[in-house]
């Protein structure tokens, strides 16, 4: 399957892979900044599971260092079902802020 754009937001445009495995993650560009591409993730999770805290809690995040930095977020639903979603942040990955005029 083939990236395709997904939605965009003031945090970076998604290039959806499926985000099922670390060989085919989600791949957020445009972040301008490793805080904004972080935030970039939650607001994908969000747009696909819904409210935080709510239909979702987050079980576990962490930093998988291979080729590149891939972001593994764990989820839990609130039906129990839990759910393991991969990001490449390759393009934001420690990326300091840039203030803007």
């Amino acid at each position: 399957m083939g990236k395709e754009s997904g939605n965009e937001t003031q945090q970076g445009n998604y290039y959806e892979g499926s985000g099922d495995s670390v060989q085919d993650p989600i791949i957020i560009k445009g972040a301008l900044s490793h805080r904004n591409g972080v935030a970039a993730e939650y607001i994908f999770i969000q747009h696909k599971y819904g409210r935080k805290d709510v239909d979702w809690k987050v079980k576990m995040q962490m930093l998988l260092k291979g080729s590149k930095p891939i972001d593994l977020i764990r989820i839990e639903l609130a039906n129990g079902t839990r759910r393991d979603i991969y990001f490449d942040t390759n393009d934001f990955w420690g990326r300091e802020e840039t203030c803007r005029d």
